[in-house]
Formats: structure tokens, sequence, C-alpha cells
């Protein structure tokens, strides 16, 4: 199955310092306390110092959010580069592994047959055999999915291409005329369309 996309947003929780808001706090108590305190006919020189200070408290806090609405972006754009590169370890990781060792057999077969003979040849012989046939079918839905996956930008595109453009056209060349005759058995013209789209991107 394809590696599941990466959660694209992630909520965003901003805290003031405590010290702002304590600053804050004081301002109001302040200004709450001159304001009763002093005469009436200078409530307005008090007023317009109250706003004066809150003015500047909200520029503060304006600043603060800024940082950290920057900060929370930043650490968002961290966690989905993170991802996208273990789902693109993840795929080394199942073609390395020891399960998949009879499928690389497989593989390096096609690509023998391909060297000596041509594309038709390896159709030839994958049609003779159920179990190869079977195998090369797992290979190529294997390489399907990581077109998929570096399509729809779930997964490190630069670490798939180093480990498997080479791969990717061998296999593209050896196994041409069998796509072809999988594509007119299914009726499906558009089978494998995802590994030929890839293999002429990385081309």
């Amino acid at each position: 199955m394809p590696n599941k996309k990466p959660e694209e947003s992630i909520s965003l929780k901003i805290t003031l310092p405590p010290k702002l808001i304590l600053l804050m706090l004081s301002i109001w108590i302040v200004s709450v306390i001159v304001f009763i305190l002093f005469p009436a006919n200078q409530r307005d020189c008090v007023i317009f110092g109250a706003s004066s200070l809150g003015g500047i408290a909200a520029l503060i806090g304006a600043f603060y959010l800024a940082r950290g609405l920057m900060l929370s972006a930043q650490q968002q754009r961290n966690a989905l580069d993170q991802k996208v590169k273990e789902n693109a370890l993840r795929y080394l990781e199942r073609w390395n592994d020891p399960q998949f060792c009879e499928f690389k057999v497989d593989a390096e077969q096609v690509i023998k047959i391909q060297e000596k003979e041509n594309s038709k040849a390896v159709a030839v012989k994958i049609h003779e055999d159920d179990t190869f046939k079977r195998r090369v079918s797992d290979i190529l839905n294997f390489f399907e999915e990581i077109a998929i996956a570096v399509d729809s930008k779930t997964v490190d595109e630069d670490i798939l291409r180093r480990a498997y453009k080479g791969l990717l056209n061998l296999y593209c060349m050896a196994l041409q005329d069998f796509i072809k005759d999988s594509r007119r058995r299914f009726g499906n013209p558009r089978l494998y369309i995802e590994i030929e789209n890839l293999h002429k991107r990385w081309s």
C-alpha cells in the first residue's frame, strides 16, 4: 500500500510570555488606580497616558504573536520535511528486506534477458512462467507506488531518485513490451502509466 500523505495542517499554539502578561496587567491596574485618585480635570492626561501605554503593550503583544506564528510555521515545515524523508526511506527498507530477495533475483533476470536479446524476449519469458510473471508484476506495482508517492509529494523525491533512477530506467526498457501486452490484456491503456511518467521525469 502507498504511504499515507503526511498531515498538511498543524494546530498553532501561541502563548504570550508571562512577563508580557504581567506588564499588561500592571498597566491596567495602575491606570485604574491613577484614574480614581487623580482629580477630574486631570483625567484626560491620565487617559492619554494609559492609552499610550496600552498601545505600546499591544505592539509588544503583536510582535510576540508574529514571532510565535513564524516559529510555528517553521516547525510545521520541519515536521513535514522529516515525514517525507521517513516515507522515502521506508521504500528503501522494503527493497532491501530479505523477503524481497526473490523479486530482486527475478528483476535481475529480466535485465539479463534484455541485455542478451530484447524487450520482446523478456515479455515471452514472463508469459511462460506464472510465478515469474507474478513477481515481475509485484516489482512493477512497487515502482508504481513510488511513482504515485512522488507525484503526490508524500516522499522525498531526491532520496528516491538517487536510489532508483538507474533501476527504473533498466526496468522500463526491459519491460516495455510486457507492459504493452498487459494493457491489451486488461483493456487498460493507463496501466503502469505512473511508472512511465516517473521514468520521463527522471530521464
